[in-house]
């Protein structure tokens, strides 16, 4: 247990509040002063490890018990989402360049079954498996597998605010809760 911590040039913490004190990891090096190690994505895989993401667009992927490093990978913009594939696949949400799924960008466009905006906020994988993305400005899309790979059904498109979509959410009985501007 504890309590994870990210601000402005401080990478992460986590405060542990029984006898163990202060962990602090800056995924990226201590030398950079341009804000690299702000923190944009925290989360914990399938597999228990942690995958953090920063403004600098690195993602790494720490042991569970953040001991150490297991993976690094950069990408050019920052990565605001990440998540997992029923089979396995590796998703990550970016902010400014779509959406990219095992290597494989998908972007805005104007074809209607493209993704609904570059701005990803949030990835989640409901309890049918379906991955549902949350854009800024596209509104609330879900991954629709197709011949090609994947096409896009937009939702909440009717106001700015209602497109402005941040956060996503399942409860117990299966209602999906979205969080818009």
């Amino acid at each position: 247990g504890g309590i994870w911590v990210s601000s402005e040039f401080t990478g992460l913490t986590h405060l542990t509040v029984i006898n163990q004190g202060i962990t602090r990891i800056l995924p990226e090096p201590e030398s950079f002063s341009d804000r690299a190690n702000m923190i944009r994505m925290l989360q914990r895989r399938a597999d228990g490890k942690i995958c953090i993401g920063t403004r600098r667009g690195g993602c790494y992927l720490y042991a569970p018990d953040l001991s150490h490093r297991v993976a690094e990978r950069q990408f050019p913009v920052n990565i605001y989402a990440m998540a997992e594939g029923a089979d396995g696949s590796e998703w990550w949400g970016s902010r400014g360049n779509g959406l990219c799924i095992d290597g494989r960008w998908y972007t805005e466009g104007t074809d209607e079954h493209s993704l609904g905006s570059n701005q990803v906020f949030e990835l989640y994988r409901d309890r049918k498996d379906r991955m549902w993305i949350a854009t800024f400005g596209g509104g609330l899309n879900l991954a629709v597998p197709s011949a090609e790979g994947y096409v896009f059904r937009k939702f909440l498109r009717h106001s700015n605010n209602q497109q402005q979509v941040r956060s996503i959410l399942e409860d117990t009985d299966g209602w999906m809760w979205v969080g818009t501007s």
